[in-house]
């Protein structure tokens, strides 16, 4: 779908709002948005995210009539991410992971591991790539702490807690990128972890401020869920080297 900027120039985008998918949470803008957002931050690789208003008269337009109710239905902001451009391909277990890039890509497992990105799979990676480049992108099911339902909250575990790692075993719910990283001398979990804590301290807050408002509370619980998080940051990377180890 393509979106007008301010400054007139037109862009594609893919949209995230209630309504468009079977299943989909009403916090996925804001698990996108803020994981989005987050990843930007970080100088991690992902679809730059942008704030959409849709239009009456937008809308009006859609010959899809399905679509058009869908979007009537839900929030009038929705999250959006640019498109990348051509030549980007579906990352496949036999793509490649130079060296040079461990870092990156380690950085990119913390981040998936502290903000619940279980969804980040091999048999689901959700990673585009092109060339020895990447790009992550789809954090709906993130967060669960923070938004699932509260009977599903009082199961799921935190990562700096016992047992709240999971994406190192082995199988289809392994992370795409551990499998290398695990013996690589090339990543650094700890400096990764340092551009966390170098973050400034409204960081989380000032992400969901900058949301709309009829997204509810769930980027505010995110915000406290990530403030949560760096505080615990070093045993969440103690964790990751103990699976290193095993």
């Amino acid at each position: 779908m393509f979106a007008a900027m301010p400054t007139g120039d037109m862009i594609e985008v893919w949209l995230k709002t209630p309504g468009l998918h079977a299943g989909i949470s009403d916090a996925a803008p804001s698990r996108e948005w803020m994981a989005a957002r987050l990843a930007e931050d970080l100088g991690l690789p992902c679809a730059p995210p942008v704030l959409v208003i849709l239009t009456d008269e937008f809308i009006d337009t859609l010959s899809d009539h399905q679509l058009a109710s869908a979007l009537r239905d839900g929030p009038s902001v929705v999250y959006g991410a640019m498109h990348l451009g051509q030549g980007w391909r579906r990352w496949s277990e036999a793509s490649a992971m130079p060296r040079s890039m461990h870092q990156v890509h380690g950085q990119t497992y913390l981040f998936d591991t502290i903000i619940q990105n279980w969804d980040r799979r091999i048999a689901n990676p959700n990673i585009l790539k092109k060339g020895d480049e990447f790009r992550i992108l789809d954090h709906e099911e993130c967060f669960g702490s923070a938004t699932a339902p509260a009977e599903d909250r009082a199961v799921i575990s935190l990562p700096w807690r016992a047992g709240g790692i999971g994406n190192y075993i082995a199988g289809d719910y392994q992370h795409p990128f551990w499998r290398r990283l695990k013996p690589s001398k090339y990543v650094d979990f700890n400096i990764a972890a340092q551009a966390w804590k170098s973050l400034p301290t409204d960081t989380f807050s000032l992400y969901a401020d900058e949301a709309p408002a009829e997204w509810g509370a769930a980027c505010d619980d995110i915000s406290s869920y990530l403030t949560l998080a760096v505080q615990h940051i070093d045993e969440v990377v103690a964790a990751i080297e103990g699976a290193r180890e095993l």
